[in-house]
């Protein structure tokens, strides 16, 4: 019988351990923070020739973790593609370089969709200020950026930015990701009673609903 149990509970911390690995993997970029994901885009433009060339945006957490571009090629004659940088600057497009992301290799065949950049640390930054996320590419014609044009811009924390231009009518897709205010696990922690559970609760790095009434309830009785 023993033999039994033992076997039962190695199959059941097996399982567990599979069950936890996509929670994980889930969370590892941080809360989603800013985001403007239309795929009804009716514009573009060819990176390296609109340089300096961006996206303002004005996060509500405290930090950014790591950032999504829709970018994809646009010259395969070009080459085979190029590595490209994120920088996240203060303010506007010729603002103070607050972090660089890791390059990524962004084929000149490949077909646009988002891409993820990481930074090697969180970059602090303040809830409600601009910020600009800066395409750095070496080339002109082999990475491409779709975009948002008239009403279909429709992000309201910021516009791109085109040759150091911001463009009101113009929005590049981008998510950032980060932690701080809008995150559950800052939100719950900071309001809930101690030692009750709060930080071990489920779906802590989701983004937090303003909406909701679980800061105000956290650890009360009822």
């Amino acid at each position: 019988m023993r033999v039994e149990l033992k076997k039962i509970f190695s199959i059941l911390i097996g399982v567990a351990v599979v069950l936890s690995i996509p929670a994980v993997i889930a969370s590892a970029h941080g809360a989603l923070d800013q985001l403007f994901d239309a795929t009804d885009l009716n514009g573009g433009v060819a990176a390296g020739i609109v340089t300096p060339v961006g996206q303002e945006f004005t996060p509500t957490s405290s930090t950014v973790t790591s950032v999504d571009m829709y970018l994809g090629g646009v010259n395969q004659h070009m080459g085979p593609g190029q590595d490209v940088v994120i920088n996240l600057r203060e303010n506007t497009i010729d603002g103070a370089i607050l972090g660089s992301s890791a390059p990524v290799f962004v084929s000149s065949t490949a077909i646009s969709s988002f891409v993820h950049f990481d930074f090697a640390s969180d970059v602090p930054v303040t809830p409600g200020n601009t910020y600009v996320l800066e395409v750095s590419l070496p080339e002109l014609w082999v990475t491409s950026m779709q975009s948002a044009y008239g009403a279909k811009a429709t992000y309201t924390g910021g516009s791109a930015v085109i040759s150091g231009t911001v463009d009101p009518n113009l929005d590049f897709p981008f998510r950032t990701y980060g932690s701080g205010p809008n995150a559950k696990r800052d939100v719950l922690t900071g309001s809930g009673i101690e030692n009750h559970g709060v930080k071990n609760a489920p779906g802590l790095d989701k983004p937090f609903n303003e909406q909701s009434q679980a800061a105000v309830n956290s650890g009360k009785k009822h």
